[in-house]
């Protein structure tokens, strides 16, 4: 039995900001990391009683305020079986 199980990911869109500077082949780590995580987050469809929480700052403010950290930040909010919810603590 593989549930009850949570995966907690979290500063994500942080990680991969990082990652965007180290090359994976043609792409970077950030797009393989978001890659997986997509895939991840199909495959938990899959498990009842499984889910993924990924963490993403609930402003554009709290992250990188690079260009790509907003790349970052966007494209993880609009990834494939996600759900987005916001907090302002």
């Amino acid at each position: 039995m593989a549930a009850p199980c949570l995966i907690l990911l979290d500063e994500l869109a942080d990680y991969c900001v990082g990652a965007t500077t180290v090359p994976v082949g043609d792409t970077s780590l950030a797009d393989q990391t978001v890659s997986s995580i997509q895939q991840l987050a199909e495959a938990v469809q899959q498990v009842p009683g499984a889910v993924v929480v990924a963490t993403l700052p609930a402003s554009k403010y709290k992250v990188a305020q690079s260009e790509k950290g907003q790349e970052q930040r966007a494209r993880a909010k609009t990834a494939k079986n996600a759900s987005v919810c916001s907090a302002d603590l």
